[in-house]
């Protein structure tokens, strides 16, 4: 169980650190799973379910372009 911690805590870090990156205003769900998609165990999982992985990265790449308000600088 540390395990699977320990890497959600470094999958959340990452998601945190692209949103900041990127200048988004919030993290969501869609930078979470985004970042998931890096992460063998879950790749593997949704490849059995035939999750098409190039194309949920490429909509949720988009979705978050579309949806998430990007911080300006006054």
């Amino acid at each position: 169980m540390n395990m699977l911690h320990q890497e959600l805590e470094l999958t959340l870090n990452i998601a945190f650190t692209t949103a900041r990156r990127n200048r988004h205003e919030y993290i969501s769900l869609a930078h979470l799973l985004q970042d998931l998609l890096t992460n063998t165990l879950v790749k593997e999982t949704l490849e059995a379910c035939y999750v098409n992985l190039l194309v949920l990265h490429k909509e949720l790449e988009i979705f978050i372009e579309k949806t998430t308000p990007v911080l300006s600088f006054k």
